[in-house]
């Protein structure tokens, strides 16, 4: 009796090993072929951007682009367990590379908003705690390259400026307009002031 629930446990035993080690197989196996769509689309936008193919570019980045923001939908508790989380810097690099690329094929419109959508991706100051320090100080440099880029497009294109907030205003919009304007009264407001006018 005793012979028989000992060789029933061995067996058991041994098909519960059998089982684990085949989920665990499966589970390196699906692993090893799996990829970052993410990363793949943005390396072959960059890959074509190189040899000025400016369309091809310009489709891989919107494809990793749409990777990314399909991942986010999508993620299930499964994905959060097994893969890297959708990297949402690479996505604001990709937004960025996208304009520089529809600066280049002279579509300033679109790489306005393609440049706005980099920034709302990294706007260079989310990453406090969740980044070591070089990590975020290498994320404000790239959101300083892009808002570098996009007052350089504005300049260059004013018009494009007028309606995001960098524009001349309204058009009958003046100064004088009975409207109090910042900066004309600092006394009362704060901060530095005159004097005299306390």
């Amino acid at each position: 009796m005793k012979n028989k629930t000992s060789t029933r446990k061995r067996v058991m035993t041994v098909v519960a090993t059998v089982l684990v080690g085949a989920i665990i197989f499966a589970f390196g196996i699906t692993q090893r072929h799996w990829f970052d769509a993410q990363y793949v689309y943005l390396d072959n936008g960059n890959a074509a951007y190189q040899t000025d193919d400016l369309q091809q570019a310009i489709k891989f980045y919107d494809q990793s682009l749409s990777v990314y923001k399909s991942r986010l939908r999508q993620e299930t508790w499964t994905d959060r367990f097994l893969y890297p989380k959708p990297d949402r810097r690479a996505a604001a690099k990709a937004a960025f590379h996208k304009a520089m690329a529809l600066l280049k094929a002279k579509q300033a419109e679109a790489a306005v908003q393609a440049f706005q959508e980099s920034l709302e991706l990294n706007p260079g100051n989310m990453y406090e705690g969740t980044l070591n320090a070089k990590e975020q100080e290498a994320a404000r440099e790239e959101a300083g390259v892009v808002k570098y880029n996009l007052m350089l497009l504005f300049k260059s294109q004013p018009q494009l400026a007028q309606g995001q907030g960098k524009g001349k205003g309204k058009p009958g919009d003046k100064p004088g307009d009975g409207k109090p304007v910042p900066g004309d009264d600092p006394g009362k407001m704060p901060g530095k002031g005159s004097r005299d006018a306390i």
